[in-house]
């Protein structure tokens, strides 16, 4: 099969070494600009050798460029069913249900929220985490470099601040007052 190089137009060219450059950007999408820019220049092994990927990847990459320009290098909508709940509006129901005083008075957990407000225990779940992952992004660096003395730190106080004064249990389980015992061995 021949080679086809991209022929990179300026403006192009530009976009690209901002994709790359940006901090913010997400790694693939940076390998994936890239790829085009060095394809450029070079020849498909080369670049697979340079960047520590497959030729195969190298060509998917230079093939969408050609197809779709710049834009192709971005994700494609995954087949699947779309979420029903955008994540900000189900953060949102998370915190104000988080508010308010648990019913059990025992305090929250995944399944008590997902009762409280109707959803699937694993779609509070997934939000949930999605809460905490975001929390850590948004953390200042001063804070995560420099935590203070043993004594003041409370390792679920940022948990608790992405979830409105609630730390969620560190793993759920099933069955959380169950006693947890070995399998019995086959002899």
């Amino acid at each position: 099969m021949k080679q086809i190089k991209p022929v990179l137009a300026d403006d192009d060219r530009e976009r690209l070494k901002d994709i790359v450059g940006q901090a913010g950007t997400p790694k693939a999408i940076a390998l994936r600009a890239r790829i085009v820019l060095d394809s450029d220049m070079k020849t498909r092994r080369a670049v697979s050798r340079e960047l520590s990927v497959a030729v195969q990847t190298v060509a998917k990459w230079q093939r969408r460029y050609i197809a779709e320009g710049v834009n192709g290098l971005y994700d494609r909508p995954r087949p699947g069913k779309p979420r029903r709940f955008p994540r900000e509006e189900l953060a949102s129901l998370i915190r104000q249900t988080l508010a308010t005083e648990c019913p059990s008075g025992s305090g929250w957990s995944v399944r008590r929220v997902a009762k409280a407000t109707g959803l699937s225990p694993a779609t509070v779940g997934r939000a949930w985490r999605d809460l905490l992952r975001n929390e850590d992004r948004c953390r200042p660096e001063s804070e995560a470099n420099h935590p203070g003395p043993p004594a003041e730190r409370d390792p679920s106080s940022s948990r608790q601040d992405a979830l409105g004064g609630h730390a969620p249990p560190d793993r759920p389980s099933a069955h959380a007052g169950a006693a947890v015992h070995p399998s019995p061995s086959r002899h």
